[in-house]
């Protein structure tokens, strides 16, 4: 999933304004969720919540251990940047969205 998110990554921020940058946000937010299922980062307290097997671990995913967390590490390494740079962009261009892409030129 890495991959084809990355070789269209390119194509998404080609044309940078708030439909693509949303877009990227999403892309970007949902694969940052997924890595976090796989790495152990979670508080006990959250996983006994959720009741799920030994929460000490601080996973999720019992079977998710070695090559398979340190590739999501690496994912969340490069999703975490983008997500903040597509958050910033929008919070710091949010009326020139409004105005051009929900037609709202006129308030």
């Amino acid at each position: 999933m890495l991959p084809t998110f990355t070789t269209n990554s390119i194509n998404i921020l080609a044309g940078i304004n708030g439909v693509e940058v949303i877009q990227a946000f999403i892309i970007a937010l949902s694969v940052l969720l997924n890595d976090m299922l796989y790495l152990p980062v979670w508080p006990a307290a959250f996983l006994e919540f959720w009741n799920i097997q030994n929460p000490e671990e601080g996973k999720i995913l019992d079977w998710a251990a070695g090559e398979v967390v340190q590739r999501h590490l690496m994912s969340a390494y490069f999703m975490a940047p983008l997500v903040g740079v597509c958050a910033g962009f929008l919070w710091h261009n949010w009326y020139a969205f409004g105005s051009c892409c929900l037609g709202q030129a006129d308030r």
